[in-house]
């Protein structure tokens, strides 16, 4: 079309090298193509290491020096990068050198992300989101912790998306005057989030077999983890027989391996002598360098791993873990105080409605 506006963003075979100390290349972005028609928004979505930080960042880069040569004063203003992880760490050089002014905040929580919207809104040229996909699983975690459970219904899904939760952002990511680069996480880390109650789990493979709800009276969840579990066929089908019980279980490092113990496993009925002692340790299965994260965590005063729930996965035994921290006696108290206060609210309510 000869009419046609031209693209707001123009990038072809963007490569991206860092020296390393023993002479060769780290090739951090390699031979990307992106182009922005006006009107069109796209989705920068990979897995960590995947690119999308230093992509978004070059490309918040290249708007930034473009403005300028425009003579738009608006582009004088610094660049905020709402930094979840580490991406920021390998863009501040680049933006210095540009002589870009960038301010990092290095927060993660919902709360978090709102405040630096409206921050960026009134004292920023572009806010670069990374990764958008933290905030909003820290705000169903916040949402499940508070329900006591390790999943989500479909009334927990209106809630969250409703003008009290996700809308927050969406109306001032909606109305912002800013130019706003978001990244995400690759959606398979959050295929046990349930959209739309059991149907979404069943088609996603996912079936809950146990909680353990004792977990969040005792302690606060600050990370979660899915592992897999070293099982025999009994324990295996005992299992997806419903008979475990998660009320005693713990976690523990020995020799770089973590293990869940005190974990029972009912003997399988039809087990006979292939069933094995129900509250065996069992190892669990998960990367080198989480499990040193976690031994490390758990050197600090007040931490534990806790299992908080197994489920079946697409007809494989999961068990999530988590990073906690325990309650003091008056948190307990502060619970139970704020139990008894959402009880009496929705039993106000229910007789209002009534």
């Amino acid at each position: 079309m000869e009419n046609a506006p031209p693209p707001v963003l123009d990038i072809k075979k963007l490569r991206v090298e860092y020296p390393l100390a023993n002479g060769g290349l780290l090739t951090a972005v390699d031979n990307v193509d992106l182009t922005i028609e006006p009107g069109e928004i796209h989705a920068l979505v990979g897995e960590s290491g995947a690119g999308k930080s230093m992509t978004g960042g070059l490309v918040a880069k290249g708007l930034v020096e473009h403005l300028r040569k425009l003579g738009i004063s608006y582009a004088n203003k610094p660049v905020a990068f709402f930094d979840t992880e580490t991406g920021s760490d390998w863009l501040i050089p680049i933006f210095k050198k540009a002589g870009i002014p960038l301010v990092v905040a290095k927060k993660r929580t919902f709360a978090d992300l709102i405040e630096a919207v409206k921050w960026a809104e009134e004292n920023a040229s572009v806010l670069i989101i990374d990764s958008i996909t933290h905030p909003w699983r820290e705000l169903c975690e916040s949402w499940m912790k508070k329900k006591e459970r390790t999943f989500l219904t479909m009334e927990d899904w209106g809630y969250l998306k409703g003008e009290h939760g996700w809308a927050q952002f969406s109306n001032l990511y909606v109305n912002s005057k800013l130019h706003i680069i978001m990244c995400g996480r690759a959606g398979y880390e959050y295929d046990n989030y349930v959209e739309d109650g059991r149907k979404k789990m069943e088609k996603t493979g996912v079936k809950i077999v146990a909680k353990n709800s004792k977990a969040f009276h005792e302690y606060f969840v600050e990370e979660r983890f899915e592992a897999g579990i070293e099982l025999f066929g009994t324990e295996v089908k005992s299992i997806r027989l419903g008979t475990l019980n998660l009320k005693d279980a713990w976690c523990s490092v020995k020799d770089g391996e973590l293990w869940v113990r005190q974990m029972h496993i009912s003997p399988y009925e039809k087990g006979n002598i292939f069933n094995k002692d129900p509250i065996r340790p069992r190892r669990l299965l998960m990367h080198k360098r989480e499990i040193q994260r976690l031994a490390s965590k758990v050197q600090l005063d007040g931490y534990a791993i806790v299992p908080l729930s197994v489920y079946l996965k697409n007809s494989r035994v999961k068990v999530e873990v988590a990073l906690c921290k325990g309650k003091k006696l008056y948190d307990k108290r502060q619970d139970a105080a704020n139990k008894d206060a959402r009880r009496q609210i929705d039993r106000a309510m229910k007789e209002r409605n009534h």
